[in-house]
Formats: structure tokens, sequence, C-alpha cells
């Protein structure tokens, strides 16, 4: 250990500090100018990794990384032998990808299942709201969802347009849960 510079350093000799801690109380792994509270740098892209050793066999560990500007998430073996493809990747492009190492799309999502279930799933847990997804653009917004029992068409699923995504949103077709498909009409009567 030593101090040099208002930093105190913890290595080994003939090696630059492993730890260091500087009189701003930052603290860097593998660097000796760290610049936030926690800095950890590393050339082997495996920058912290999350164990639980209570977890089965190959099942213990997250691991984050920063791979040429990129950000990455994923599971890596008992022996730290990355197994599988980072759960989550954040691009330097700003793309997201889970699934996949290289997203073409703000947000790509890949899977290999091949268990039943889908893809995406998402949630609304009140009783009273409906859960939707919305896609928006310069243009407009389509919201698509999943309707409660208190609207129009309980247990349906319907399709609505909006010019800002805001206001005077129109509801251009709609499908119950009986199977019946409505266009122009949130109740529709026969099959279309």
């Amino acid at each position: 250990a030593g101090s040099v510079n208002n930093r105190l350093g913890l290595g080994f000799y003939g090696v630059p500090s492993v730890l260091t801690m500087t009189a701003a109380s930052v603290v860097g792994i593998g660097t000796t100018t760290p610049f936030a509270m926690l800095q950890i740098a590393t050339t082997t892209g495996k920058n912290l990794v999350l164990s639980d050793s209570g977890a089965g066999t190959n099942a213990k560990h997250w691991m984050f990384s920063s791979q040429g500007g990129n950000f990455y998430l994923g599971t890596t073996t008992d022996l730290f032998a990355t197994s599988t493809f980072p759960a989550l990747a954040i691009l330097n492009s700003g793309y997201v990808g889970i699934g996949t190492t290289s997203p073409a799309h703000a947000l790509d999502v890949y899977t290999n299942m091949t268990t039943p279930g889908g893809i995406l799933s998402l949630f609304k847990t009140s009783l009273n709201d409906n859960a939707a997804f919305q896609v928006q653009n310069s243009v407009g917004a389509w919201q698509f969802s999943a309707r409660t029992n208190a609207d129009s068409n309980p247990g349906g699923f319907n399709f609505y347009y909006s010019p800002d995504g805001i206001n005077n949103w129109a509801s251009p077709m709609a499908l119950t849960a009986g199977g019946l498909v409505g266009v122009g009409t949130n109740t529709p009567q026969y099959l279309l």
C-alpha cells in the first residue's frame, strides 16, 4: 500500500495499483485515476460478476461487462467461461438487444425457446385498466389493447389509432373474446 498525490493505492511490487482511493473518496479497481464513486476497469471485458454460491451448477453467476463501448449483461459458467449470449446488450448506438449481441433496431428481441410461450408479455394487474402496447412514430400512434370486463368489449382486443399519440383515439378494429372481428365497431355481431 502506498500514497501518491493524495491517492491511496493497494497493489503488488512492480505492478500498478489494483485498488485506488483518492482524496475525493472515489474508488478505482483496475485504474489509478477513477472519476466516479466506483470505477472498475479491465481489458478482459468481465467488469463485474455477481454470484449466488448456493445456486445450481452453472447457474450461479451474472456478469456485467463493457466491451468496445457496448454494455452487456449475461450469465457465465462456474468456470467463468461465457456460456451464452448476453441476456441484454446495449450498444453505444443506443440499440438494445435482448437475446442478441448485435441488435439492428432500437429494440431487438431474439429467442430460441422450445417451450410454449411468447417472446414478449405485457401485464396489467389492476382490474379496471387495460393492458396495452403502443407503437408511435412521427405520423401517429397505434395501440393494441386487451380489454377489461368493464369495457364495451370485455375480454376482447382493440386496435386504436391516434394522429398524435395523446388525443383523438379511434378504434378502427376490434376482436371479441368470442372471436368476432369488427372493423369500424367495438361491438361486432358477426365473424367479420
